[in-house]
């Protein structure tokens, strides 16, 4: 289902259950969840990788090559793409924010 859909959102908001689960059950109907987990995170079954189309996603493995180029590039520039939505202000705003973290 997944390799039909291209990706699925990883959203880690849950008021029911979260979102890529959700989608697998609106497509499949009941299915056990740590089914679609084993797809992810087992060694033997993995067939998924978490990855970003747009917005972070489970992508299917076989399209891993594809992404390369993309995680190359936001592992160079991973705060380039979020920075630029900030203006003055908000590199101050930005700046405090990390300043009360360190301390």
């Amino acid at each position: 289902m997944v390799e039909r859909l291209g990706c699925i959102q990883i959203d880690t908001l849950n008021l029911v259950q979260r979102s890529h689960y959700l989608v697998m059950w609106s497509r499949l109907g009941a299915y056990k969840p740590a089914d679609f987990d084993t797809l992810v995170y087992s060694p033997e079954q993995r067939s998924l990788f978490e990855g970003w189309q747009r917005v972070a996603s489970f992508i299917p493995l076989k399209d891993y090559r594809y992404q390369l180029p993309r995680m190359l590039r936001m592992r160079e520039n991973h705060g380039e793409g979020f920075l630029r939505w900030f203006d003055q202000e908000g590199h101050a705003l930005m700046d405090m924010v990390l300043e009360r973290i360190r301390t």
